[in-house]
């Protein structure tokens, strides 16, 4: 974290994130629903897709972009090697950026 541009967004994530007391409620919430869903009705979607996801993801499993990659018809999966769940401090974020834009580019009418 020697950029200090970077180490002012992971203290703007931290900050934000804390304290997590005021979200638990909210928090338990979600995790309660999100396990009742199942698979996602994804093979229906239309819309140009990039799938984006962390190789060392500890919170979501890279299972899910594959799957959903592989299900949305079309859809482009781009893996960020290295990166956690908190993409934006991957040390590549300036890469996956262009990524991102020229596929917005891609697709923009």
């Amino acid at each position: 974290m020697a950029d200090p541009n970077r180490l002012q967004e992971a203290q703007t994530i931290l900050i934000s994130m804390s304290p997590s007391t005021p979200r638990m409620v909210g928090t338990g919430n979600d995790l309660y629903y999100d396990a009742q869903l199942g698979y996602l009705p994804l093979a229906g979607i239309t819309a140009p897709t990039l799938v984006v996801h962390g190789t060392n993801d500890g919170d979501v499993d890279p299972v899910n972009a594959t799957y959903t990659a592989a299900t949305i018809p079309g859809a482009q999966l781009y893996w960020v090697n290295g990166g956690s769940h908190l993409l934006v401090l991957s040390d590549t974020i300036d890469t996956l950026t262009q990524v991102q834009l020229d596929f917005l580019h891609q697709h923009a009418p």
